[in-house]
């Protein structure tokens, strides 16, 4: 569909949407008569000015204003008579109404670079839902249904969009109902008080009116707290919600914030207010950037839009109060997110962290397959200490909102027991979520350590996850077998001087050709599968400089590399050594330092070897899988920050001869072809560890039962 014939579809959905909502008025204000499929002129806009006067919706004037653009033609008259149609027909079902299907419909013909740039993702009905039953369910140190019946409870989306999530935090409350509110009193309270959604595109915010007013049409609304806000240059720079960051007094203080936030992102062209022309877009990228700045929040941007609008959550949610976020899964572990990682485990209890490891489907929004996580969390009192945080692993996430519902049930029984799942505790199994019968996941608790929250929920099993969370401790415990003892372990950062140049250095500094022997400037290029199969490796590429800057990163290659990227199901090793020093595009070389050990010195090269050897048995794999970032499902990159802080065996507690059994092993193994490492943990989970891993064991004093 081409942008021109997007724009032309969100039009006739404009003028659909007012139908519905005034064939749903019609049935409770009697100044309102019926349409007739022929009413498609003057008369028409009649009728839909009548309603404008009963309630104060957008849709109406932005339905009349196309209506009256619209040419004399037959072809155009029969496409208003069919859409008066439909919305009968929509009417006749109270259930179609109050779902959000103009909201479906409305993502679906977004304008293309619109939504590109404005790096808008929807969230799916069921995620919604499910993210309201936690966040409305979970204990509170108030009591949000006595506040409503105050006047003074508020729930705010910043990013609301056609109001999905706002929907579904209407649609949880009024199956519990507020208090002694009646019916007709709760929609009134929340429609015109409760909820309150900000966006920057008109229409959408016009569809989230609609939806709420379609939730009991029978209700005179007189107001919305839902705002289209400005974005771009006026008569001074406007950055939407985000102007909120640098204002005091204008906002009320919120009890919960739920939303998913856009994600553009400062980095790969910069496509923060992306859908802005250039000039307009760097005045704003520049005052978002000064804002920042003074709030102690520097580099926040690299993240993306989705940090900024969590530290706008911050600012005005009230002490007691819950977030309840769709974000990147990138937020548990990335160097990017690190100070709103800061902000939620040193000022929140973060309750729980909800990733689906659906094969295809990491996703919670629409229309995007990164991997994405549901957090709740609740904001600290002083001096409050947070408890246990649930970890939530969908193999299957639920398909409808009866389902998102029932989900969310089971785990708010589960939140009291909390502790009883602690992943720390051998003795404790995770808690499996059924529906109907059928394993859809798995739920465990942790006791947070460190700002690190990914190796809790790296792998769809718990015991994995619990095997990562052991290693970091140096404690070497393997599914089905158990705890086997501990040993050692320091961050890789101990051994290392210097972390080689990225790709985009690379790509910069030098172009790649054949590889040819005695080449100046040997390269190790791309991760494929069936040519990088072994933990010894020789160079595939020669680099030719393009500039001065070539020679300069030549300095900083190495002969131990990390992988950059991998792919779970079919990369087969994690660390490589080559012979020669080496740079590459998608590997980290690394620069060893040498040590002394009891009186023996470890060249820099059995260092590397070691390191090599240990990073690519299973122990090491979990330990690598401990600091990496999630993007698509099994799809993993390591990050310099993340880097360094891999757990690495410890060599300098180890005596001569064990280094020197160490070197023998990687000698014997160097050159054997690795399986995939989906398939090398498959074998772990059956009680079948390699000869090598044994051997590694043997050396480091643990037995296999």
């Amino acid at each position: 569909m081409t942008d021109d014939v997007k724009i032309f579809a969100t039009a006739g959905l404009i003028i659909l949407d007012a139908l519905v909502l005034y064939e749903a008025l019609s049935k409770y204000h009697s100044s309102l008569k019926p349409i007739d499929p022929d009413d498609t002129g003057e008369g028409l806009i009649d009728k839909l000015e009548e309603a404008r006067k009963i309630v104060p919706s957008e849709i109406f004037p932005l339905a009349i204003e196309l209506v009256r653009d619209l040419p004399s033609s037959p072809t155009l008259d029969k496409a208003l008579g069919d859409l008066i149609e439909l919305a009968k027909y929509l009417n006749s079902s109270y259930r179609l109404i109050r779902s959000d299907l103009m909201g479906r419909l409305y993502h679906r013909l977004l304008v293309g670079r619109s939504g590109k740039y404005q790096a808008a993702l929807y969230t799916s009905i069921p995620a919604a839902r499910l993210l309201a039953k936690l966040a409305l369910g979970l204990p509170s140190r108030f009591n949000i249904y006595e506040a409503a019946e105050n006047g003074k409870w508020r729930i705010v989306d910043f990013a609301c969009g056609s109001g999905t999530l706002l929907l579904s935090v209407y649609r949880e409350v009024e199956l519990v109902g507020l208090g002694n509110l009646n019916s007709k009193a709760l929609h009134k309270y929340l429609v015109e008080e409760g909820l309150w959604g900000f966006d920057v595109m008109r229409v959408a915010v016009v569809l989230a009116g609609v939806n709420l007013i379609l939730q009991n049409p029978s209700v005179r609304i007189s107001k919305f707290r839902l705002y289209s806000l400005p974005l771009g240059i006026r008569s001074s720079p406007r950055m939407g919600s985000l102007d909120f960051l640098d204002t005091e007094g204008i906002l009320p203080k919120f009890h919960l914030c739920i939303m998913n936030p856009p994600f553009a992102r400062s980095v790969g062209g910069n496509l923060i207010f992306g859908s802005l022309p250039p000039n307009e877009r760097k005045i704003l990228q520049e005052k978002l950037k000064t804002i920042l700045n003074r709030r102690g929040m520097r580099g926040l941007g690299k993240a993306g839009l989705g940090a900024v609008f969590f530290i706008l959550a911050d600012k005005y949610l009230e002490v007691g109060g819950r977030i309840a976020l769709v974000l990147p899964k990138a937020v548990l572990s990335g160097a990017s997110w690190s100070k709103v990682r800061e902000i939620l485990l040193n000022n929140y209890h973060v309750e729980f962290v909800i990733s689906s490891f659906e094969p295809g489907e990491w996703n919670f929004s629409e229309d995007t397959s990164m991997s994405e996580v549901l957090i709740i969390a609740r904001k600290l009192e002083r001096g409050e200490v947070s408890g246990h945080t649930i970890f939530v692993n969908l193999f299957r996430k639920p398909k409808a909102e009866n389902e998102a519902s029932y989900l969310g049930s089971l785990l708010l029984k589960l939140y009291a027991e909390a502790e009883s799942y602690d992943i720390h505790d051998l003795r404790s199994k995770p808690y499996n979520l059924e529906v109907l019968g059928e394993k859809v996941g798995e739920a465990y608790s942790a006791r947070v350590k460190g700002q690190n929250l990914v190796m809790y929920q790296v792998m769809s099993d718990a015991e994995l996850n619990r095997a990562i969370v052991m290693i970091r401790e140096g404690q070497v415990y393997l599914p089905q077998l158990g705890l086997l003892g501990s040993i050692p372990v320091v961050p890789l950062s101990t051994y290392i001087e210097l972390i080689g140049p990225d790709r985009s250095q690379i790509h910069n500094a030098f172009r790649s050709g054949d590889f040819k022997e005695g080449c100046e400037y040997p390269a190790l290029w791309g991760h494929k599968s069936d040519k990088i199969k072994t933990i010894e490796v020789r160079p595939n590429r020669c680099l030719t400089p393009l500039n001065e800057k070539g020679a300069c990163l030549w300095r900083r290659g190495g002969r131990l590399l990390m992988a950059e990227r991998v792919r779970l199901s079919t990369s087969r090793v994690v660390a490589v050594f080559s012979p020669k020093k080496v740079l590459s595009n998608v590997w980290w070389p690394l620069k060893v330092r040498s040590i002394e050990v009891g009186g023996r010195k470890v060249s820099d090269r059995e260092m590397e070897r070691i390191i090599a050897l240990w990073m690519n048995s299973f122990f090491g794999l979990l330990s690598y899988l401990s600091q990496v970032v999630v993007t698509e499902g099994p799809w993993l990159s390591m990050k310099k920050y993340n880097l360094r802080g891999i757990p690495t065996l410890d060599i300098s507690s180890l005596s001569p001869d064990k280094l020197d059994d160490i070197l023998s092993l990687y000698h014997e193994a160097s050159m054997s072809e690795r399986d995939p490492i989906s398939y090398q943990i498959r074998e772990v989970m059956r009680r079948s560890v390699s000869r090598v891993d044994r051997a590694l064991l043997e050396v480091l004093g643990l037995k296999l039962p």
